[in-house]
């Protein structure tokens, strides 16, 4: 419960004050606003091929969002979004840590080892979303405030993926402490 904790307060504990250090609290506050408003991408409206209307559930992302697909903008965000997607920038230490649906639940023998690991996934899933949410709504503000400087798009992408992961840290393998690389037991230990 305290990591989950832990990744909601991320935003605003360090990285609002960090952003707002570098762009200024008033445009650091309304631009991460205009991305935190993605909790309606749950269920998109979709119109198939017959004319049948019906709703599409996925993960919420910023990606999807109604402020990022309705944005003057929209395909140097787009751009930008899938720069930091292709370079681990959301990747999260429950995604790191955890190999999540490496191994479907159905391989499982017994029910009740099926019960466990859809409760494992449920639970790491939700860490795992919290913590990639904050880190996209991270990097797209700090990314839109260079790109408002006038930053050319790469650069402004570069600069937001480094200030994200000094932000949240990068997770990936060859950023880990060594003590973490070494073994399993001293991973437990961290």
């Amino acid at each position: 419960p305290h990591v989950a904790l832990m990744h909601a307060l991320q935003m605003p504990v360090v990285g609002l004050p960090k952003l707002s250090a570098k762009y200024g609290v008033t445009k650091t506050l309304s631009t991460a606003a205009k991305y935190m408003n993605l909790f309606n991408t749950l269920g998109t409206t979709v119109k198939d091929a017959e004319g049948n209307v019906f709703t599409k559930y996925t993960q919420p992302t910023v990606e999807n969002s109604p402020y990022v697909l309705s944005h003057a903008n929209k395909d140097v965000l787009l751009k930008g979004f899938e720069y930091a997607k292709n370079r681990n920038v959301f990747r999260t230490r429950t995604e790191d840590l955890a190999p999540r649906a490496e191994t479907p639940s159905t391989s499982y023998e017994s029910p009740i080892s099926r019960g466990g690991r859809a409760a494992y996934n449920f639970y790491t899933g939700s860490l795992h979303h919290v913590e990639r949410i904050t880190r996209e709504i991270t990097f797209m503000s700090a990314y839109e405030m260079e790109l408002a400087k006038g930053t050319p798009w790469e650069e402004a992408a570069k600069k937001a993926g480094d200030l994200s992961n000094e932000i949240l840290f990068d997770y990936t393998n060859i950023n880990k402490p060594w003590v973490m690389k070494a073994n399993p037991v001293t991973r437990l230990a961290t």
